[in-house]
Order: C-alpha cells, then sequence, then structure tokens
C-alpha cells in the first residue's frame, strides 16, 4: 500500500479507512511532537509537569492573566426568555478567542393576533460580578401568528468584538432580552447596565452564566469510568463538549486507523449531519486524562450558512492551533457542520468485535449532541489477551470493529 499523508488523508471519502502502520505512526509523531514542543515553547515551560495541576497563563495568548485562570475559549452561552406574554426571544452566543461575539436570536410569536419588538444585549461581568464591557442593543419584530403576510418567526445573526483585556478578566455573562415598546427609539440595554452601578450583579443573577477557565477545562477534559469487567474507559466531559461546540467538524477530522463517515438526514423534522468515528484515536501527547483509546464517536450536526469559522485559537500554543485549524482553512461551508446541541438527541452505541460477533463494548442512553467512549490502551491490552490469537483486529486495524447506534430509539445501519 503506497503511503498516504495527512494531506491526502483529509481528501479521502467518508469512510474510507487507511490503515498503513507507517503512514500512522509518522503522522501521530509529527503531531505530538510540534504540539509538545508547540506546547512548552509557547507557555514558556520547558519543564512541563501535567496533568494540569496549576493555572494555565499563555505569555503569547490572548488570555493571560495574572489574576488567576484565563476564561476558556470559546465562551458558548444561550438564554430563552418569554417576551410580554407574547412570545419568546432565544439567543445563542459564541465569543471566540480573539474576541470577535458570535451570536444568533430566534424570535417568534405566539399570539395569534399581536406581534412584538424585542431587545437583546449581552454584558461581561468580572469576578466581583462588576460590569465589564456591554454589547451594543439589536431589536427585532414579529406580527401575530394569523397576520397576513406577516412574519410571526424570524432568526437574525449579529456580531460585536469584546477588548482583550476585558475577555482576560471574564467571569460571568449574561444575556439580556427584554420587551420593546418603542421600536422606533430602541433602549439601549447597555445604558440599563451601567444604571444599574453596583447593583448590576443582583439585578441581573437570574440570568448570569458563569465562564469556565482554560485551567478547569483542559484539566478535566474527559470523565474516567470501570465497567463490571474491570476495563477502564475514558468520554468526554460536559465542559469539554461546550468548548469543542464552536468548532465545525468535516470529513478531514480523521487519521490513520480512526476513521470517520458522515451523512445526511432528518431527526425530528430537522435536516442534520451525523457524523461517525471509530478506531484507535491516539491520546494527545500520550496522556491517559485526554481523549482518546479504542472506541468510537456518534456526533449530530448541522450546516449553518454564513457562520464564521475560528480563524486563530490565541489560547493555544501555535502548534496545536495548527493542528485543530488546518483541516478547515481551506473547505468550504457546505464540507463543514457545527454541533447541534438544541436538538436534545439521545444516543447510543455498541462496538461490537467482527471476529466473534459479541460486543466490545457498549455505552448508556445520554441527551447530547456528541456521544463518545474510549477504551483505555491498557485495558485493550487485557481484552486482547483475554479473547485470545485471532480473535480480535490486527494492530492498526480496530477501525475493523462494527459500530451499531441509535438516536432518539432509532437503530440506524451498522458500520
Amino acid at each position: 500500500m503506497p503511503e498516504v499523508s495527512f494531506a491526502d488523508q483529509c481528501e479521502k471519502k467518508p469512510g474510507e479507512v487507511v490503515v498503513n502502520s507507517n503512514s500512522r505512526r509518522q503522522f501521530l509523531q509529527a503531531i505530538s511532537g510540534a504540539i509538545a514542543t508547540g506546547w512548552a515553547g509557547s507557555a514558556d515551560l520547558s519543564g512541563l509537569k501535567l496533568p494540569f495541576t496549576q493555572s494555565l497563563a499563555f505569555r503569547n495568548g490572548a488570555f493571560f492573566s495574572p489574576g488567576g485562570a484565563p476564561p476558556a475559549a470559546p465562551i458558548i452561552k444561550s438564554q430563552t426568555d418569554s417576551i410580554n406574554g407574547l412570545g419568546y426571544m432565544h439567543t445563542d452566543i459564541t465569543i471566540l478567542p480573539a474576541g470577535q461575539l458570535i451570536a444568533t436570536t430566534h424570535t417568534w410569536s405566539t399570539n395569534e393576533a399581536q406581534g412584538f419588538h424585542g431587545s437583546v444585549a449581552v454584558a461581561i461581568l468580572d469576578q466581583n460580578r462588576t460590569l465589564l464591557w456591554a454589547s451594543h442593543t439589536e431589536t427585532f419584530g414579529v406580527d401575530g401568528k394569523l397576520v397576513p403576510f406577516g412574519h410571526a418567526d424570524r432568526a437574525d445573526p449579529w456580531n460585536d468584538r469584546v477588548p482583550p483585556q476585558v475577555l482576560a478578566a471574564a467571569r460571568y455573562v449574561a444575556i439580556k432580552q427584554q420587551w420593546n415598546p418603542k421600536p422606533g427609539t430602541p433602549e439601549d440595554i447597555a445604558k440599563y447596565f451601567q444604571a444599574l452601578g453596583n447593583d448590576i450583579g443582583r439585578e441581573l443573577h437570574p440570568i448570569l452564566q458563569a465562564i469556565n477557565t482554560v485551567e478547569a477545562d483542559l484539566s478535566n477534559p474527559t470523565v474516567a469510568s470501570t465497567d463490571a469487567r474491570g476495563f477502564g474507559y475514558v468520554e468526554t466531559s460536559d465542559n469539554w463538549k461546550q468548548m469543542c461546540a464552536a468548532f465545525p467538524c468535516c470529513n478531514a477530522l480523521q487519521w490513520p486507523d480512526y476513521a470517520t463517515y458522515s451523512f445526511d438526514t432528518v431527526i425530528d423534522q430537522k435536516p442534520v449531519v451525523i457524523q461517525l468515528w471509530k478506531g484507535n484515536c491516539e491520546k494527545l501527547l500520550g496522556l491517559s486524562q485526554f481523549p482518546g483509546g479504542i472506541g468510537a464517536e456518534v456526533g449530530i450536526y448541522r450546516r449553518i450558512p454564513g457562520k464564521a469559522r475560528p480563524q486563530a485559537l490565541s489560547f493555544l500554543p501555535p502548534q496545536l492551533a495548527a493542528a485543530l485549524l488546518g483541516p478547515i482553512r481551506n473547505l468550504n461551508e457546505s464540507q463543514l457542520w457545527w454541533a447541534y446541541p438544541e436538538l436534545n438527541a439521545r444516543i447510543q452505541f455498541s462496538l461490537v468485535n467482527p471476529i466473534t460477533g459479541q460486543i466490545f463494548f457498549s455505552t448508556g442512553t445520554e441527551t447530547t449532541y456528541w456521544l463518545n467512549r474510549w477504551m483505555n490502551p491498557g485495558s485493550y491490552d487485557k481484552y486482547k489477551r483475554d479473547q485470545g490469537n485471532g480473535k480480535t483486529p490486527p494492530s492498526f486495524h480496530e477501525v475493523n470493529y462494527i459500530l451499531h447506534y441509535s438516536i432518539n430509539g432509532r437503530s440506524y445501519a451498522p458500520w
């Protein structure tokens, strides 16, 4: 079999598997070496100690914060509010490491005859719940549900930019949505925030959302578990899933012996992209607390035309950021899809040994956009010994395990 580079692998068709052991080793050595060197170099940590037991403060990153652990980026938050008994507003925001605030506000009427105008703005507060910054105010109007030629439902993207010094000290975010009885002269919500003065923390308490820190997210990227057989597993933590939701997925996110397959379908009358992965996912830097091992992933995504993709990850070392951003840089919108947590899908999967026909391992059913589970390498070595010679796929062929999965109780074709 000819050598397959990572660049070539990114061009493979969905689900096409590369199992050449030489190319796999070269790929992993190149990526792991670059990440290890870059992480220590950019953080100026020549004696890097892991796991992350101390605050991370990258000197060259946008999130250097001498007073404590920097915020984890991207920051992803949502808020839903009833508006004057006439309908609702729901806003999703993502704040990228460079400070771009990307938002989408969904406004809809539940009244048959009467519409409304609603306004929205975002506030960022520090650890003492003091106002640091407020976005500009956006105002959107909808008609009653039965108004002829009216529009009772709309979704509007908007954006702003958070200053770096604000982002470094950010510990809370609030998405304020309110009825606007004067659409011609909408209230500036930022002025309302400023007028609250020292009372802003108390007044916004019902809608304040805490911002995770880099230390929390990077030091706890996975949740460990052990099954009745004594085999150990990891799966991504909720914080890690939330952090990853700001990055698009694509068919380029695969490598030798860890294959992917994606397809378009409909779930709950919503168009979605289901993306699957399986095989041997190398743990980052070989660290046990990071995602990876022998296992699989089932993710549910959606295409969002016009959604800005991240251009930089300044809170990460350059080599690691390049490894994450490289595969998506030259892809068009049709080749990218984004996390769909709002679907509240219930996912379950099992991996089946292709030689014995027995279940390798199974997950429980979780409500999530991304279900994953990997057996730790040490446990997998024991599993192979327990099965006996010839009863498991050869090394570098772990992609041969068969993935059975269901979403919302519906079983899909095994892969």
